[in-house]
């Protein structure tokens, strides 16, 4: 990947959104910007840090539905195994373009 092909993915994933299905409710986290929402449900869980995670598209390829499920249930398995606290939610392009990622 070229520098400037780096540096249009690192615009992307900045402006994009970041749905969290948290337990008192649904919000957006955005990069660079506080989010209350977040530190709540952290100090409810117990917690100090968190952060995001997808198995969808991989490396920022477009892949196949039934493997993203795929690869994404197993993130999610894991992730269980580990003991960590999860909550669902998708990575939103504000403009549309690209699909939304579990």
């Amino acid at each position: 990947m070229t520098e400037a092909e780096r540096a249009t993915l690192d615009q992307a994933y900045r402006r994009a959104r970041y749905r969290v299905d948290g337990p008192q409710g649904t919000f957006l986290l955005v990069a660079d910007e506080y989010a209350p929402e977040a530190d709540a449900v952290l100090t409810a869980q117990g917690q100090a840090v968190w952060a995001l995670l997808t198995a969808y598209n991989p490396r920022s390829m477009p892949t196949d539905t039934e493997t993203n499920r795929a690869n994404q249930q197993q993130l999610e398995t894991e992730l269980a195994k580990g003991g960590y606290v999860c909550f669902p939610g998708a990575g939103l392009d504000p403009d549309g373009k690209w699909p939304a990622e579990p």
